[in-house]
């Protein structure tokens, strides 16, 4: 299934329209979102499910035009860079529908917790343009977990008593994404010209990230467990389709080898929405 698709002329191959057009980021955010909410039996208005993946979708678009202005050559930053006027013109009007979501639909709590949010956002950008490579992996992604997860559940915390294991389940939502995203980075990082020197290190922390995985989905299985003795608790089902999203990114993560890294990118991601696979069946 390896594809070089940072250096192969031609048509973009199909697999690649979602992330080229950047929506497996925000399917996975709506997926999450609305899962937790129905395991939880809340109620979450249509401005609330739209307003997250349109949120996920502007910042998606407005970094990778980022990126491809900086020349990168793989398939969707070349994609973009030749639909740029296109791409920008649907990035305004995303932000425009997006403030009109944000200011007269969206609840106070909810805005809140937004605005809150966009500061962890700002903050990440600036981190990750400022300084590169391994030293700064860890921690960036940890931060873009981190954001990622909170956007998903935290407007559900908002609107109902707060489950038991919120905690936990933030910590393991963020490890989860964290953990993917990592590893997207270290096969990306490898082969960076500028990284060469730090080629060991990368290879070191991506060496790891096979056992966090493990790790991570022991802890889910044991947080599944403790749920399931919860009378009348849904949450089990949220672990058991998190430990599943666990196995299919340890899965990929062990081929990653004969992967491009817009393959990576772009299963990496299709593992992260199968909560909407769940959500249709």
């Amino acid at each position: 299934m390896s594809v070089d698709g940072e250096n192969s002329p031609g048509r973009m191959p199909w697999w690649l329209w979602p992330t080229a057009l950047c929506i497996l980021a925000p399917l996975s955010a709506w997926s999450w979102q609305a899962l937790f909410a129905e395991v939880t039996n809340v109620r979450l208005s249509t401005s609330v499910h739209t307003a997250l993946p349109l949120t996920v979708w502007v910042i998606a678009l407005g970094d990778r035009l980022l990126e491809a202005s900086r020349r990168r050559t793989t398939w969707r930053h070349r994609f973009i860079r030749n639909h740029r006027p296109y791409f920008m013109g649907a990035l305004l009007v995303g932000l425009i529908i997006l403030a009109r979501l944000i200011f007269w639909s969206l609840s106070t709590t909810i805005m809140e917790f937004g605005i809150f949010l966009a500061v962890a956002v700002l903050f990440y950008l600036f981190f990750a343009r400022v300084e590169i490579g391994p030293k700064v992996a860890l921690p960036r992604e940890i931060v873009r977990g981190g954001v990622y997860s909170a956007g998903v559940l935290l407007p559900t915390f908002g609107m109902a008593s707060v489950p038991p294991a919120a905690l936990q389940l933030m910590i393991a939502q963020t490890l989860l994404v964290s953990l993917v995203l990592l590893s997207i980075a270290c096969h990306e990082h490898q082969n960076l010209p500028q990284e060469k020197p730090h080629q060991q290190d990368w290879q070191s922390i991506e060496a790891r990230i096979g056992v966090w995985l493990f790790l991570l989905l022991g802890t889910v299985i044991w947080l599944a467990y403790v749920e399931s003795k919860q009378p009348s608790s849904n949450m089990v089902r949220y672990y058991i389709i998190m430990g599943l999203v666990v196995v299919v990114a340890f899965g990929i993560y062990v081929m990653r080898k004969r992967l491009s890294i817009d393959a990576l990118h772009a299963l990496s991601w299709a593992a992260l929405s199968l909560p909407a696979v769940v959500l249709l069946f």
